[in-house]
């Protein structure tokens, strides 16, 4: 943890730099936002899905990898369609998984 946020704190560092004055804090419209509906909505939807998220990790529950994955959809402010291949990939691998339990559990 302490070397991701040295090197969080290392990349922004030089953001100081430069004048940030017409520098743009709202994060837009985006392709496809619940933000572009309702800031307050997404802020809900977003909070919601993390405390989801968070709960099954600290469960240890095996579903806790797709409340992530999800939340990856839901949580920026800003999403794109290309956000669902989070989910995609773990659904496969989720599947994988499964199988190789399912022909571990035969022999």
């Amino acid at each position: 943890m302490a070397i991701a946020i040295g090197s969080a704190a290392l990349l922004t560092a030089p953001i100081l730099l430069f004048d940030l004055t017409d520098y743009v804090r709202s994060p837009g419209t985006g392709l496809l936002s619940l933000y572009a509906v309702s800031p307050v909505l997404w802020l809900v939807v977003a909070a919601s899905s993390a405390a989801v998220a968070l709960v099954l990790a600290v469960r240890r529950s095996p579903w806790a990898w797709l409340a992530v994955a999800v939340l990856m959809f839901l949580g920026p402010p800003r999403v794109t369609t290309s956000y669902l291949g989070f989910i995609l990939v773990a659904v496969v691998v989720m599947l994988e998984e499964r199988r190789q339990l399912r022909a571990s559990n035969a022999d």
